[in-house]
């Protein structure tokens, strides 16, 4: 199990999901972004923070590392294919960081397509009081599903 903990504190305990507490036992420095936790009380446990990217899709921008999942904006192809994503704009592996300007020469992360779908209806509900107006509409965003493969410089 990985934790994405941005600032810890030695001795205080967090609350992730309802059954999760974590107490953080140890810190490292933070180039080797380690960090020693007790979960439950009961085990302890090594989380790294592995190589990630930063890119740009569909006009938003997402944090991926290898073997993520994540819902971007419907892309072409079919299910199965391998894209790539070449609009990489910061790569951080351990204390090298690369910022592009705007961006990184050279970096672009592999995805496999995991599936196409529709996300959850949105209402979009209009009225003006006193008025008798009233509108009721409704809005499925098509998505795709990625898999990160590889995040390369």
């Amino acid at each position: 199990m990985v934790f994405n903990i941005t600032s810890v504190l030695r001795g205080k305990i967090y609350r992730f999901q309802p059954a999760y507490f974590i107490k953080v036992v140890e810190v490292y420095a933070y180039p080797e972004s380690t960090l020693t936790c007790e979960m439950n009380g009961l085990e302890k446990e090594k989380a790294r923070f592995p190589m990630y990217a930063i890119i740009r899709t569909g006009s938003k921008q997402y944090q991926v590392a290898a073997g993520d999942t994540l819902k971007v904006e419907k892309l072409q192809g079919k299910v199965g294919d391998t894209i790539e994503l070449s609009d990489v704009l910061l790569v951080a592996d351990g204390d090298n960081v690369t910022v592009g300007q705007p961006l990184v020469d050279g970096a672009k992360v592999t995805a496999k397509i995991v599936e196409h779908g529709r996300a959850k209806k949105i209402l979009i509900f209009k009225k003006k009081k006193r008025k008798g107006y009233r509108v009721k509409n409704g809005h499925r965003q098509q998505y795709t599903a990625l898999t990160i493969e590889e995040v390369a410089v």
